[in-house]
């Protein structure tokens, strides 16, 4: 059989009607098509962005719940709308997979809103449970004082507006677990824990400072019998040291000082601890609501001892310090402590001898007082030797002035370099000039060290030629600017020595370090304006074309290029 031709009339008029059909029914799936165009935001969303989004915003549990049905919803609506196949015209299509795609979208987004408020219960359960363990632990602190015992019942007293604030977190921890049982999500068994030691939290607080209530009570009681027996035992203390006081004048014998100064010592010590008890005690029976007791008597006590105190202290300290002073190696005697001593003590002593003298039975001890201020009265005039010649400033030419100035060799090489050999000498009659010496020295010791300091700055110094200057194969000077300020000040502190009228010793070394100095100032700015002229002119005679242009110029610049690049290099090689 022959095959069917086609431009045979039958198939020619079954082809015509097909394409008829064709272009009625193509536009119908084009239409179809356009009732996917909602859709299109939904396939181009990310739902973990689109959650992220809303987190980072912090909607609130009851906006994330409304979020989440209304894309379940939307998820139902998909489904119902979109069928699994449909028949338009001449063609079968398949929906499933969108549709599928679609209805997940929706799904998703709801899910990731869920673990998201699952978090969000988590994270404020554990933070509430946190801060209750915290007023847990402080109301369990077990008091050992009544100080400590008000303090928790200090901190007590807040609990009930704190619980009343965190009631607030705890009903929206709780709302947010109902409505995670309500979408059926899957939690574990420490999240359910959790749920219910939220609840209960509150309750086992006041539960817990009933408890605590009874026992501060019964604490406090004991912490009140303990004060009143301490406080009988420090009447009794006071009594003792009373009697101390009373009978303390008898102490007269200077032979014994030491063991007297020791006596003093201990009762110094038992009054401060006293005065030191008697503001607690009052303290703490203002905690118990009691009537304050009359402590006075620690002070009137302090104030009977005071003279007692200040007499054997001063007098103990001044028989072995002026010992050492007069007997002892001269170079070993700190002048600032002997002068704070001899003023000190004779201040201290003339309060001393006025309070001894309006007392009765004391005579002895104002004897020793007036005894001990006459020899610290009689030693004040050797103090101005003392700070002049243990001046840190001291020289030989010092030493010499002072031995033109008694007409006696004296020196620190001296055999009997002591105080008692200078008074000996006859020092004390030239107390004001030696004084001067001495504080001339200072002044003379500030100068010498500063110019010291001044020439050992520049041994920090170095000048920056690490980097070759572009393609130049040489150096030029970075970072002058600190140099040229070290430089500015030094001149400015040198000047100002140059008119000292202490520079005397080093008249010399100032002006030649001042010349320095100048000379440097005037090299430095030389150099940085022959730099800045080099750096101008060297890309200008670099070029090949400039020098057969400019020959004689050329041949200056490159004489002065040649040595240019020598200083340099010795600079980059020894930048100090």
């Amino acid at each position: 059989l022959a095959s069917v031709d086609l431009t045979e009339d039958e198939v020619k008029l079954r082809g015509e009607q097909l394409q008829d059909v064709l272009r009625r029914t193509l536009p119908c799936l084009d239409e179809y098509l356009d009732l996917f165009e909602p859709y299109q935001e939904l396939l181009r969303l990310d739902p973990s962005d689109s959650v992220q989004a809303k987190a980072a915003a912090e909607i609130s549990t009851e906006e994330a719940k409304s979020l989440v049905l209304e894309h379940l919803d939307k998820e139902r609506h998909v489904l119902d709308e979109i069928p699994e196949t449909t028949v338009v015209g001449l063609f079968e299509i398949s929906c499933a997979e969108i549709r599928k795609t679609l209805a997940s979208r929706h799904k998703r987004i709801a899910d990731l809103l869920l673990d998201h408020l699952l978090l969000r219960f988590r994270d404020s359960a554990q933070e509430i449970a946190d801060t209750f363990n915290g007023i847990f632990a402080q109301l369990r602190k077990k008091p050992t004082n009544i100080e400590q015992a008000t303090t928790l019942r200090e901190f007590m007293a807040t609990v009930p507006s704190e619980v009343a604030k965190l009631a607030v977190d705890i009903s929206k921890c709780l709302t947010t677990y109902s409505i995670l049982e309500g979408f059926a999500v899957r939690m574990t068994t420490d999240d359910t824990y959790q749920r219910w030691r939220v609840y209960g939290c509150p309750k086992q607080t006041y539960d817990l400072m009933d408890q605590v209530e009874q026992e501060l009570k019964e604490a406090e009681f004991g912490f009140f019998r303990q004060m009143v027996d301490e406080q009988a035992e420090f009447s009794e203390n006071l009594v003792d040291l009373q009697g101390i006081v009373d009978t303390f004048a008898q102490y007269s014998d200077m032979e014994k000082i030491k063991e007297t100064f020791e006596n003093v010592e201990s009762v110094n010590t038992r009054l401060k601890e006293a005065a030191a008890q008697a503001k607690q005690f009052n303290s703490r029976e203002a905690l118990f609501g009691k009537d304050l007791s009359d402590y006075s008597q620690v002070q009137a006590i302090q104030k009977e001892w005071d003279p007692f105190s200040q007499l054997w202290v001063t007098a103990y300290h001044w028989i072995n310090d002026s010992e050492a002073w007069m007997s002892g190696n001269f170079a070993d005697i700190d002048a600032k402590h002997c002068e704070s001593s001899v003023s000190n003590g004779a201040k201290t002593l003339f309060k001393t001898v006025k309070a001894f003298e309006k007392r009765e039975n004391v005579g002895k001890v104002l004897e020793i007082s007036r005894n001990i201020k006459e020899q610290i009265d009689a030693f004040a005039p050797y103090v101005p030797v003392v700070m002049g010649l243990r001046n840190k400033g001291m020289r030989e030419r010092h030493w010499q002035q002072v031995s033109e100035l008694i007409g006696q060799e004296v020196s620190p090489q001296m055999e009997d370099f002591t105080l008692k050999k200078f008074l000996e000498l006859g020092m004390e009659k030239h107390a004001t000039a030696i004084n001067d010496i001495g504080d001339r020295s200072g002044k003379e010791l500030a100068i010498e060290t500063q110019l010291t300091t001044m020439k050992n700055a520049w041994s920090d110094v170095r000048f920056d030629c690490s980097e070759p200057y572009r393609t130049t194969e040489t150096y030029i000077l970075k970072g002058a600017d600190e140099v040229m300020a070290l430089l500015d000040e030094q001149i400015v502190v040198t000047q100002a020595m140059q008119f000292s009228p202490f520079n005397k010793p080093f008249k010399e070394e100032i002006d030649e370090w001042a010349s320095k100095l100048l000379y440097i100032s005037e090299c430095l700015d030389a150099w940085l304006k022959v730099q800045r002229a080099w750096m101008y002119l060297q890309p200008i005679f670099d070029s090949q074309d400039i020098m057969k242009q400019l020959p004689t110029e050329g041949k200056k610049f490159k004489l002065v290029d040649s040595k240019w690049r020598q200083v340099m290099g010795r600079v980059h090689n020894n930048p100090n």
